[in-house]
C-alpha cells in the first residue's frame, strides 16, 4: 500500500526532499565524474548547475550506474558554453545508483547540487 509505505518512510525520518552537493565553486579543466550516489527511495532528480565562469564547452551528464557491471549510462545531459544557471531533470528513475560526469573543452567554474524527491 502506498500510504503505508509513505507512513513508514515518514516515521523512519526519510525526508520528502534532500540535496547533495557535488561541486562547490570548483574549477574544471578536465573530464571527470562524481562518486556514485545511492538513490534509495528517491525517484525524481533536479540537477542545478551554476556556471560562474566559462570558456569553451562543458557537457554535464546524469548517469544511471550499475554496481554489478560497474558501468554508467547517460540518461540526460546539458551542454553549456556560457555563464548562468542550468538544470537537468530526471523523473521516475528506476535505478538504485547514479552519478554525474562532465566532459570539458576549456575552463569552467561550476557549482552542482542534486535535489532528490520521492
Amino acid at each position: 500500500c502506498l500510504l503505508m509505505s509513505l507512513s513508514t518512510l515518514l516515521t523512519a525520518g526519510t525526508p520528502l526532499k534532500t540535496a547533495v552537493s557535488v561541486l562547490s565553486n570548483a574549477s574544471i579543466t578536465a573530464n571527470g565524474n562524481s562518486q556514485n550516489y545511492f538513490a534509495g527511495v528517491y525517484r525524481n532528480f533536479f540537477v542545478f548547475i551554476y556556471v560562474s565562469s566559462a570558456s569553451g564547452t562543458v557537457t554535464i551528464s546524469f548517469n544511471a550506474y550499475d554496481p554489478t557491471t560497474r558501468q554508467s549510462v547517460t540518461l540526460a545531459s546539458n551542454t553549456i558554453t556560457a555563464t548562468g544557471a542550468y538544470y537537468i531533470a530526471v523523473n521516475n528513475y528506476a535505478g538504485q545508483w547514479f552519478n554525474l560526469s562532465w566532459s570539458v573543452n576549456g575552463t569552467f567554474t561550476l557549482t552542482i547540487v542534486v535535489y532528490e524527491s520521492w
